[in-house]
C-alpha cells in the first residue's frame, strides 16, 4: 500500500513538472520568442523571477507573459530554483549560471538589459533556492523602457561552462544592438536551460504577493513565493549533473505519515 501511494505522489508530481516545462515552452511559442529571441527552445528547468516594487514594498512574482508596470520593474530582479532536497542542493552547488534579460522589442536586434555571470545556488539558505553572484555583472540591470505598449523581456538562464572568459575580446555586452543568440554562441554556453518573460507598459498591472519585501533583497536567503519549479534535464550542458525530484523528500516523508494513519 505504501509503496503504491508513494509510487503515485511522484507520478503526479513529475506530472505538474512537465505541465509546468510545457506551459513555459508554449509561452514562448505563442509570444514569437521562438524564434524572434531563440530559434528554439527546450527548457530543463522553470526559472522563477521575483521583482520589489519600490514603492509599495510588495514582490511580484513573474508567470510568462505577465504584464507589469514600469514601477514594479524598477529594480533587478531576484532568480530562483525550488530544491528542497539535500541531494538537490549538493548536485546545484556544481552549477554555475549566466542570466541574460533581453528586449527584443527596442533595437534590433535586441537591447540587453541585464547580464552577469557567476551564478550560484545559495546553499547557506534554509530553501536553497536562491541564485546569488558575487560577480560584477557584466552588463547592469538597466529599468525598461518600452517602446511599445507592452514591450517583451525575455529572461534566460544558461548553465557557465568551466572555461567561460568574460572578457574573451570576442564577447560583445553593448547594450544596444545585442543579439542573445550571437553571444551563447560565441561564449560557448549553449542553448538555455531556462526561462521566462513578462511584458512591460505604463499601464501594465500584476497581481503582488501580500508579504513585504523584508530580508529578500539580492543575495538574501528567503524564498518569497515558493512557485512549482522543476531541475535541468540530464541533456543540458557540459555533464552538469542531473538534479533529482526537488519534492521527493517531502513525498517521502508525507508518505511515511499516512501510513502510521493507517
Amino acid at each position: 500500500m505504501l509503496s503504491f501511494l508513494l509510487l503515485a505522489l511522484v507520478s503526479s508530481v513529475a506530472l505538474a513538472q512537465d505541465a509546468a516545462l510545457t506551459n513555459v515552452t508554449s509561452a514562448f511559442t505563442a509570444a514569437q520568442i521562438v524564434p524572434d529571441v531563440i530559434s528554439s527552445f527546450s527548457p530543463g528547468a522553470v526559472l522563477n523571477v521575483v521583482f520589489t516594487d519600490p514603492v509599495t514594498n510588495l514582490m511580484v512574482n513573474v508567470t510568462p507573459d505577465v504584464t507589469l508596470t514600469l514601477e514594479q520593474v524598477t529594480n533587478q530582479p531576484q532568480f530562483f530554483f525550488i530544491l528542497d532536497d539535500a541531494a538537490d542542493q549538493a548536485a546545484a552547488a556544481n552549477i554555475t549560471w549566466i542570466i541574460a534579460i533581453v528586449d527584443p522589442d527596442s533595437t534590433a536586434p535586441e537591447t540587453l538589459q541585464f547580464l552577469a555571470a557567476d551564478f550560484i545556488f545559495d546553499t547557506s539558505a534554509a530553501d536553497g533556492t536562491t541564485l546569488i553572484s558575487s560577480s560584477t555583472p557584466l552588463v547592469s540591470y538597466t529599468t525598461p523602457t518600452p517602446s511599445t505598449a507592452a514591450d517583451r523581456y525575455v529572461i534566460l538562464a544558461y548553465i557557465q561552462p568551466a572555461d567561460f572568459d568574460a572578457n574573451e575580446s570576442s564577447l560583445v555586452f553593448t547594450q544596444s544592438g545585442f543579439n542573445v543568440s550571437s553571444f551563447a554562441s560565441s561564449a560557448g554556453i549553449g542553448s538555455p536551460v531556462a526561462g521566462n518573460f513578462f511584458l512591460a507598459g505604463s499601464n501594465g498591472t500584476a497581481s503582488s504577493s501580500n508579504s513585504p519585501a523584508g530580508s529578500a533583497a539580492s543575495g538574501s536567503s528567503a524564498n518569497p513565493t515558493a512557485p512549482a519549479a522543476v531541475a535541468p534535464s540530464p541533456s543540458t550542458a557540459s555533464g552538469a549533473e542531473m538534479l533529482t525530484y526537488p519534492v521527493l523528500g517531502s513525498l517521502l516523508s508525507m508518505s511515511f505519515g499516512l501510513f502510521l494513519l493507517a
